[in-house]
């Protein structure tokens, strides 16, 4: 999927660019602290070096399109996006999501504004038929996160018991 870039009314988001500078190698730990990603898959932990965040954003590239989370008018970096495609044949393009925001930022509202932005994009886009995203069942910041944001619970077959997946779908927009 080739997707823009978003913005909401405090973030632009936009696809990083293959070739990271030295400025994001050294965020990226600030970023994937160990508090922020307890709850994230074992790929997204123990990034604690500028080498390892190479190797992570390339692994992390080659699985979908990662994206920035920035503020808007200081252009600081507070998270970042993960897209992810499949077909399902019920419900047609569905892009899997994932995210974090650097811890300094929780409790702000940016997670519910960013995946909120990001519903509103799919829906106004018209490509995208779902959003799917999965939680740990006790992680209650995200699962109020994707409920605010419209997304309901729904069953995976082969999810572990711990993950709760939540789907989002949406209608082609109106034409004008």
């Amino acid at each position: 999927m080739n997707t823009l870039p978003f913005s909401t009314p405090r973030l632009n988001v936009g696809p990083l660019t293959p070739d990271p500078g030295p400025t994001l190698l050294m965020q990226i730990p600030e970023l994937l602290s160990p508090r922020a990603t307890r709850h994230l898959p074992s790929g997204w932990q123990g990034i604690h070096t500028e080498d390892a965040s190479r190797s992570w954003l390339s692994e992390r590239q080659a699985e979908g399109q990662l994206m920035a989370v920035r503020l808007r008018g200081t252009d600081e970096l507070v998270g970042l996006l993960m897209l992810s495609n499949t077909t399902r044949v019920q419900t047609g393009l569905t892009l899997h999501l994932g995210y974090v925001l650097a811890e300094r930022w929780w409790g702000q509202g940016l997670a519910s504004e960013l995946v909120s932005g990001l519903a509103e994009w799919c829906q106004m886009d018209g490509r995208v038929s779902a959003l799917i995203g999965g939680v740990v069942r006790d992680h209650a910041a995200s699962v109020k996160v994707l409920e605010k944001s419209g997304f309901e619970p729904v069953e995976v077959e082969t999810a572990p018991e711990t993950v709760q997946f939540f789907e989002r779908r949406f209608t082609s927009p109106p034409v004008s």
